[in-house]
């Protein structure tokens, strides 16, 4: 995986800054990614830390949210290198959160939002109008207001998928490779990387999501088929599309179908994704998720897509940038039988189209 590199400018010479090791504790970076969740690259709703279940053993999750999806997010947090059992463990953790109802997390977050060291997240949820009644919290309603979304959207999704996030200092190449092969098989999980640097005295923190990684994928594949075949390049669609879950597959035929008349190409000679090529601009499959459908704006940068999606509103989806495909930023609709639906359809028209903003330079 490549690392990220600090410099500094002075005088029209750079220079480069040595990352320093992270001295605070793992509960020290519990308080700033329950503070500030986007330092794992998202806007999560925390509802729960430390969360334990004394009936499996006493395992206790490091911290528990909610996204714009109504999925939970197990997040474990590691300082210094990722030990051998991370992905095992983190594992366990989403197994054990996912026998849980809308109901019982309210309980959880109820709990949570009360305690005194939260005041931040008490504020927020007070001014968005939610009340903690009866030691539980309307998740549906949470969410709802949270993002910005009508609370229908919520009635039957509340953890009914589970998503991981592991973030560590390093990761070790084994752990990265069992990730990836995790991801192939439809189990959602991320690998975000901080690291720490001193500039003129002030500590300063960089995350980035590290996993998935193209170059880990391709390692994945190298070691479990022949590389010399390289079947996607003779089997073309029926290659990407046996990779999907047979319920993204149907969804991905419904949307290559209602983009007929936007499509000038489809090129699938590629391993983990294949191109709707537009008039103007291409959208950038991923297939090598079984689960989920990620969808690319390309060429773009995240700042240039977002800038898009505020065009389209009603949308409501957030961009994620995954490293190895910069010039694509990501976004991952809910599929269900309504998919794609009028205003995605619309929006993805608009964009192969060329009706956006501005192009990449």
């Amino acid at each position: 995986m490549k690392q990220a590199r600090f410099f500094t400018l002075e005088n029209d010479s750079l220079s480069e800054i040595d990352v320093t090791h992270f001295e605070e504790s793992e509960a020290q970076l519990e308080k700033w990614v329950k503070f500030l969740p986007s330092f794992v690259g998202e806007n999560l709703v925390i509802i729960g830390e430390q969360l334990d279940f004394p009936s499996i053993g006493g395992d206790a999750i490091d911290i528990v949210g909610l996204d714009s999806n109504g999925a939970v997010v197990v997040i474990e947090l590691k300082k210094g290198a990722t030990p051998s059992d991370v992905d095992f463990q983190a594992i366990k953790y989403a197994s054990y959160i996912s026998n849980l109802g809308s109901e019982e997390l309210g309980r959880i977050a109820a709990e949570f939002l009360r305690r005194e060291e939260n005041g931040h997240l008490i504020k927020r949820v007070d001014e968005l109008g939610v009340q903690i009644e009866d030691d539980q919290v309307d998740l549906p309603q949470l969410l709802a207001a949270w993002f910005k979304r009508d609370v229908s959207e919520y009635a039957e999704t509340i953890n009914e998928t589970q998503r991981i996030i592991i973030v560590a200092e390093q990761f070790d190449a084994r752990i990265a490779l069992a990730l990836e092969w995790l991801r192939w098989q439809g189990v959602d999980i991320t690998g975000v990387q901080y690291r720490q640097i001193e500039v003129g005295g002030k500590r300063i923190l960089n995350s980035q999501q590290v996993l998935p990684a193209p170059e880990v994928a391709e390692a994945f594949v190298s070691t479990t088929r022949p590389r010399s075949a390289k079947p996607w390049k003779t089997q073309g669609k029926s290659w990407h599309m046996n990779k999907f879950r047979p319920e993204v597959a149907e969804a991905v035929e419904r949307l290559l179908e209602a983009l007929e008349d936007h499509i000038q190409e489809i090129s699938w000679g590629q391993a983990h994704y294949f191109w709707l090529r537009g008039r103007q601009q291409n959208i950038r499959v991923l297939s090598y998720i079984q689960s989920f459908l990620d969808l690319g704006l390309h060429p773009a940068s995240e700042i240039q897509v977002r800038e898009f999606l505020r065009q389209h509103p009603t949308v409501n989806l957030t961009p994620r940038v995954i490293p190895g495909y910069d010039n694509s930023p990501f976004l991952r609709p809910t599929i269900n039988e309504d998919f794609p639906g009028d205003e995605f359809l619309r929006m993805l028209t608009c964009w192969l189209d060329g009706e956006q903003p501005s192009k990449m330079p």
